[in-house]
């Protein structure tokens, strides 16, 4: 993506069903895509250049300062995986292809950073994957209650690439 073009939820990403209240077990079916049944999918299949960048990005309620991104209590590491299509990501079709967590130089979670940057986040698409479709779900992980047990708050959505 040349960072000129947003499409809304529901074109190229998988529609979510609720909100953006947090998903709090690891085991639960919304972790996957924020769907219980993955379904139904994106109108349309965003096609893209493996090697290329892609920018997500990431909104609590709307579009506008101060709320464009994340609440700056919610800090944590970001994800980006990625699955064959034919999966639906279920069993182990995932694969990694991005993380930040805290930086000890600069002292910043990836959720600061993306706060910084209004929300976007670019992440290449690994250039030696095959050719075909893939779902891409990105993952936001809040910490600032993960000192009880169900306490990490885990943000993820998935959009349709080919």
């Amino acid at each position: 993506s040349d960072g000129s073009t947003t499409n809304p939820t529901g074109m190229y990403i998988r529609p979510y069903f609720h909100g953006n209240a947090p998903i709090r077990d690891p085991k639960s079916p919304l972790f996957l895509c924020r769907s219980e049944k993955m379904t139904p999918d994106a109108a349309k299949i965003l096609p893209i250049v493996a090697g290329n960048d892609l920018t997500v990005v990431w909104h609590h309620n709307n579009v506008s300062p101060p709320d464009d991104t994340i609440s700056p209590s919610h800090r944590g590491p970001c994800f980006v995986y990625m699955a064959p299509m034919e999966s639906n990501g279920q069993g182990y079709s995932w694969f990694k292809i991005y993380e930040q967590g805290y930086d000890p130089t600069t002292k910043l979670w990836c959720t600061d950073v993306l706060r910084e940057n209004h929300g976007k986040l670019s992440v290449k698409i690994p250039t030696q994957i095959n050719n075909g479709e893939y779902l891409v779900r990105t993952e936001i992980i809040a910490l600032h209650d993960a000192g009880t047990i169900g306490g990490a708050q885990f943000y993820p959505n998935c959009a349709q690439i080919t």
